[in-house]
């Protein structure tokens, strides 16, 4: 074969395996981005699961320290209460005492029986009774009797020293002594019997005076209980919605920054596997016009020698032509035919 020829047929043969090398080249490089985009795909993979369990870990111990907030406050607002109502039971129980001590006290005092005698002995009934009770003077005054028998002995003895024991003038003395004896004494018992409803009535005024204290004293700690209780209430109340505000705020912000790890785990993957797939098809591509270019190349190269043999047919084959005149044509042969 000539020369030439050959070389441009060595020419697209070289150009067809510098196409086919580069095709395999490529090949290889989308097989290496493909595998990257694998990768890069299981480490965000990865790399989301270990964000979710970082966020469980982060939700647990958030709502484990909102449960043991709650189980505190419960605790101490239970304490508290139970220290209210035991020191009320407590105040509640010596006031009551205290004032029951001095209610039992005074009570014999503020009897009435002197005030109803009075009644008796001025005639006028009892209050809720219609007729005035008798009064016996003499059978219920013991001072009145001790002072008749002592008048009556001194009379006794003053009759006899005279010999007039028994006789109608000592019987009349001691009669008009009895008497003057009877009204002394009743006079003098009205005035004891008023003295003594006096202090009796001044004894139902302190009674009283007592029963309406005690009465306030318990209003007073049963108010003091009612308000130190709704004061805890109301604390715990602030409290629970306090410590409630800040868990939901604790868990949204959990929510946002695990949502945000993974939006910008995934993005990042997505880029990062977007880009790799844009240079398997860049190398790919690349490839193919590598192989391409190289191709057209060597049939650029035939082109040109095959246009170079049939301007001047002796350069392909090697030999020339002769003008046959006779004929009127030219005669194409080989060289040496």
């Amino acid at each position: 074969m000539p020369a030439a020829a050959i070389m441009a047929v060595g020419a697209v043969g070289s150009a067809v395996a510098s196409g086919v090398a580069g095709s395999k080249a490529a090949s290889a490089q989308k097989r290496a981005a493909m595998q990257a985009a694998a990768a890069q795909q299981a480490t965000t993979d990865k790399n989301a699961a270990l964000q979710t369990d970082i966020y469980g870990q982060n939700t647990g111990l958030a709502n484990s320290a909102y449960n043991q907030q709650l189980a505190d406050n419960g605790q101490y607002y239970g304490a508290a209460t139970g220290a209210v109502n035991t020191g009320y039971d407590t105040a509640n129980q010596q006031t009551s005492q205290g004032y029951g001590q001095a209610i039992d006290t005074l009570s014999p005092f503020a009897s009435s029986n002197a005030l109803m005698q009075l009644y008796d002995m001025g005639g006028v009934a009892r209050p809720g009774e219609s007729a005035a009770r008798p009064y016996s003077f003499a059978a219920t005054d013991p001072s009145y009797a001790w002072r008749l028998s002592q008048g009556g002995q001194a009379l006794d003895r003053s009759a006899a020293s005279r010999g007039m024991l028994l006789s109608g003038a000592q019987v009349k003395g001691a009669q008009e002594y009895g008497q003057n004896a009877a009204s002394q004494e009743y006079g003098a018992q009205y005035n004891r019997l008023s003295g003594l409803a006096g202090s009796a009535q001044t004894a139902a005024t302190g009674l009283a005076n007592l029963q309406q204290g005690r009465g306030t004293a318990l209003s007073n700690l049963a108010t003091g209980r009612g308000t130190a209780l709704g004061n805890l209430a109301t604390g715990q109340g602030t409290t629970l919605n306090n410590l409630g505000q800040t868990h939901l705020s604790n868990m949204s912000t959990l929510n946002t920054n695990y949502a945000n790890s993974l939006n910008d785990l995934y993005q990042t993957g997505t880029n990062n596997v977007n880009a790799n797939n844009q240079n398997a098809a860049q190398a790919r591509a690349s490839g193919y016009l590598s192989t391409g270019k190289a191709i057209a190349g060597g049939i650029q190269g035939l082109s040109q020698a095959g246009a170079s043999a049939f301007g001047n047919p002796g350069g392909l084959y090697g030999g020339g032509y002769t003008d046959t005149a006779s004929a009127g044509r030219i005669n194409w042969y080989p060289q040496g035919g």
